[in-house]
């Protein structure tokens, strides 16, 4: 058994790490608290990357077709659905003709009143790397310094 040279616990494997100007061997609990060293004593950079997901809700691209075929099964006319959605007229027939894409507030009313889904879920993901090899300019790199 090896001996954590910080938290002194006995182990079976030790991992080199960077702490405070020091290469220590240390279990795997105390390598969290420095940085993972190779065998010639140089700090290993880690490629962090960070999903970030985003759940949303969207317009279903088929929300025209939806809502035609609502009012044909209920045999309403193109002024009745916008009489009973409360809305004008001409912009029902937009919606329907698809020339206007319905906000999400009015798109949850549609639903709520005529009770059909013409939203759907969508989840977006973003990777961010947390590297330190800046892809920005800051005021240093532009600016020249006297001395």
């Amino acid at each position: 058994m090896k001996t954590c040279e910080l938290c002194g616990k006995s182990t079976d494997k030790l991992y080199k790490v960077y702490i405070e100007g020091t290469i220590l061997n240390v279990c795997v609990d105390c390598s969290k608290y420095g940085k993972p060293v190779d065998e010639n004593g140089n700090i290993i950079k880690e490629n962090k990357v960070e999903i970030k997901e985003l759940v949303g809700e969207v317009i279903d691209e088929n929300y025209n077709k939806i809502l035609i075929k609502y009012r044909e099964e209920h045999k309403l006319k193109q002024d009745d659905m916008a009489k009973l959605l409360g809305i004008k007229e001409s912009l029902y027939k937009s919606i329907e003709n698809k020339k206007i894409i319905p906000d999400i507030n009015l798109a949850k009313k549609i639903e709520k009143v005529l009770g059909i889904k013409i939203t759907k879920k969508e989840v977006l993901t973003e990777k961010i790397n947390n590297n330190d090899n800046k892809n920005y300019i800051t005021v240093g790199d532009i600016l020249e310094f006297e001395e």
